[in-house]
């Protein structure tokens, strides 16, 4: 064999070995290309998520953050509105009863504060309900007790301005009478029984038993039964007045005093509760928002 054949065997023998090793070599960059590939994307992927995360994360905060503001808004116009409704009663419920009962029969005031006290006892029932609605617990248990507060001011003082003016319709219709007229007797059977309620030695409750129990004698008792029965011979027309004055006449004055500035001062604690709750709400100090 001389040279040439020995270098063309050669060559056949490098290209055998050569091209599989380049095979080889080939695959194995194609494998370390798709790993670099998946990675990448991988890699890729995992930002794109996290991006969107995030990008998601701040449209809830900020949803979140929308909605709290809303409700808030919400709250804070249910909260003013129970506020402003009490605050008219309280308004109504002075001008009904403050000032001389002529003046208030002439100007008109106890039509006029009875219409705005009823409307001001539908407004603060619908208003509690709304708090009741949006909450939180704390301030709803406290705008019932609001409301609760409220009704018992509104219903002392349409009850004193009903004594005044059936008073004052009952002695204006006695002006000018004879004394023996049954309206006159009437005006002075009630009057004396209200002097001597008004002296009366014990407390209340003993006046209501002594009042209402028959079986001992009483002179309370006696008189109220001289004014009942001349109650029943004065004009038909004055005889609702007429009873109204004179159950009037006949409670404890410490009773009447009681009620009335009773009434006056829990109403105003009530208020002073509602609005610490409703102010923990808006502040963001509740502990149930």
């Amino acid at each position: 064999m001389d040279l040439q054949e020995f270098g063309a065997i050669a060559a056949v023998v490098v290209a055998a070995v050569g091209v599989p090793a380049a095979l080889v070599v080939g695959r194995w960059q194609m494998k370390a290309a798709i790993r670099a590939a998946e990675q990448s994307s991988r890699a890729g992927f995992a930002q794109a998520e996290a991006s969107y995360r995030a990008a998601l994360d701040a449209v809830r905060a900020e949803a979140a953050n929308t909605h709290s503001q809303w409700r808030r808004g919400l709250r804070r116009d249910a909260y003013t509105a129970l506020l402003l409704a009490v605050h008219q009663a309280r308004t109504a419920g002075r001008l009904l009863t403050e000032g001389s009962v002529e003046d208030r029969a002439s100007r008109g005031v106890f039509p006029a504060q009875r219409t705005a006290l009823a409307a001001a006892r539908i407004a603060t029932q619908e208003a509690a309900l709304v708090v009741s609605l949006e909450g939180p617990e704390q301030p709803a248990v406290k705008a019932e007790a609001l409301v609760h507060r409220c009704e018992r001011f509104i219903d002392v003082r349409e009850t004193r301005a009903e004594v005044d003016e059936a008073a004052h319709s009952i002695r204006a219709a006695r002006a000018g009478l004879a004394v023996d007229d049954p309206l006159s007797e009437f005006v002075e059977a009630t009057d004396v029984v209200k002097a001597q309620i008004h002296v009366y030695p014990d407390g209340s409750a003993a006046l209501e038993t002594e009042l209402r129990v028959r079986s001992s004698p009483s002179q309370i008792r006696d008189l109220q039964d001289t004014a009942f029965t001349t109650l029943m011979q004065i004009p038909r027309s004055l005889r609702k007045q007429g009873m109204t004055f004179l159950h009037a006449s006949l409670r404890h004055p410490d009773l009447v005093r009681e009620e009335w500035q009773g009434t006056d001062a829990q109403l105003l604690d009530a208020q002073e509760e509602f609005l610490a709750a409703a102010r923990a709400v808006l502040d963001g100090n509740s502990t149930s928002q």
